[in-house]
């Protein structure tokens, strides 16, 4: 709550970054925090590599269904659902238009970042790999 002061409404909102081994490691854990704290500029993260990390018990539309209200930013990237691998957009059996088309079911018009947090290689080829296949997702989903 006093993080949520500092912010007050100047903008700035405090997510919860779900984070495999971590204490808020779910989706769900930000939004019982966010349901706790109950104030419009504190929400929840919908990361997708830690999402499958955690082994979910319910669909990622389920998920996102319920964080809906809470949500303030959705990250994705592409891996491997058994290994412990972060790649672009077009590698990997994430299933990244799937999950795109979850998100625009529920609802969400937010933020989509990429993460890109140790994918292999120089920044700029994957970079440019990522963009490509997200204009051909948003391109396929009608999503600007």
């Amino acid at each position: 709550k006093r993080v949520s002061d500092l912010c007050a409404d100047t903008g700035p909102v405090v997510s919860f970054y779900p984070h495999t081994g971590f204490w808020t490691e779910k989706v769900e854990d930000g939004v019982r925090l966010s349901k706790l704290i109950g104030r419009k500029n504190v929400g929840t993260n919908f990361n997708l590599v830690h999402w499958y990390w955690v082994k979910p018990k319910r669909t990622a539309e389920e998920a996102l269904a319920e964080a809906l209200p809470h949500l303030k930013t959705v990250t994705i990237n592409n891996g491997e659902r058994n290994g412990r691998k972060i790649a672009p957009l077009d590698e990997g059996d994430y299933g990244v238009e799937e999950f795109m088309a979850a998100v625009k079911k529920v609802g969400y018009a937010g933020q989509v970042g990429l993460q890109c947090y140790s994918v292999p290689g120089p920044s700029e080829a994957h970079l440019k790999r990522s963009m490509a296949e997200w204009r051909r997702i948003c391109a396929k989903l009608g999503v600007a």
